[in-house]
């Protein structure tokens, strides 16, 4: 994996899941439950593929740019508004890690920052992208690495502020991860 850039490989739109497999995923016990239990009105479609935008995250061992800087995912929704049909709708992303070493790798977390009115962020360039970077200080020990086991689910507000933790497993890590636009309450 040291041989091909995996940024320019592993696109956003690369590593979208296909429409048929978004369909399968969508007559799931497990997105029904999700459906009847945050009140879902359907998953996003930011990247317009004209259907539901399920992706996968690969993130290698020791490579720190496999990762992004601690974010919001609000702001990507700020940075690019025609993205989504209605703002009136919750926006909640939902992580499942499918490959992970616990206390190696993994999502990390501000908890509570989702409540916090006072975060600064900038709009920068990554391989061509506009992306937000946050530029408040963040403490090492405010960070959390969640404790997540394979398969497991992680379901959080768009504004908690989250990243992917450098990987310092021996095995890449490996998740899926959608945004539900759900009724608010």
């Amino acid at each position: 994996s040291d041989l091909i850039s995996h940024q320019k490989i592993w696109t956003k739109l690369n590593r979208m899941f296909s429409k048929k497999c978004c369909e399968n995923f969508i007559n799931s016990k497990f997105y029904s439950s999700l459906k009847k239990e945050l009140k879902v009105i359907e998953i996003s479609d930011e990247e317009k593929l004209g259907y539901p935008n399920i992706y996968w995250r690969l993130v290698r061992t020791n490579k720190e740019e496999d990762i992004g800087p601690l974010h919001r995912d609000e702001w990507f929704w700020l940075l690019n508004p025609s993205s989504i049909k209605n703002f009136s709708h919750r926006r909640i992303k939902v992580w499942i890690p499918i490959i992970i070493e616990p206390k190696f790798n993994g999502l990390i977390v501000i908890p509570n920052s989702q409540k916090d009115n006072n975060i600064e962020w900038e709009t920068f360039k990554k391989n061509g992208v506009k992306k937000p970077r946050l530029i408040n200080k963040i403490k090492e020990n405010d960070k959390k690495l969640l404790e997540t086991e394979e398969q497991s689910t992680v379901i959080f507000h768009d504004k908690l502020i989250h990243g992917g933790a450098k990987n310092y497993g021996k095995y890449p890590r490996v998740s899926m991860e959608f945004t539900l636009l759900c009724k608010r309450n």
